[in-house]
C-alpha cells in the first residue's frame, strides 16, 4: 500500500526529530568524539525532504525548511 503525501510528510518529520533526539546524549562527549555522529545526523536530516515526491511542492518545501532549522540547531 503506497503512502499518501500526508503520511510521507509525517514520516519525514518523524525521522528528522528522531535523529535529532538520538544525537542529544552525545553532547556530553568531547567535540572530537561526536563530530562524526553529528555529520551523519546532519546528512540524514538533509536527505529527508527527498522522501516526499517532487510533485508535492509545498509539503516538500516545508519539510526542507524544518530540516534546515533542525540542522542549524544541531550545529549550534
Amino acid at each position: 500500500m503506497p503512502f499518501t503525501i500526508r503520511g510521507l510528510f509525517i514520516v519525514a518529520l518523524a525521522v528528522q526529530f528522531a535523529v535529532a533526539l538520538s544525537l542529544y546524549p552525545t553532547f556530553a562527549w568531547g567535540r572530537s568524539r561526536r563530530r562524526l555522529l553529528t555529520v551523519l545526523a546532519i546528512i540524514v536530516i538533509a536527505l529527508t525532504p527527498f522522501c516526499i515526491p517532487a510533485t508535492a511542492q509545498f509539503p516538500r518545501f516545508f519539510v526542507a525548511v524544518l530540516a534546515v532549522a533542525t540542522m542549524v540547531k544541531l550545529y549550534d
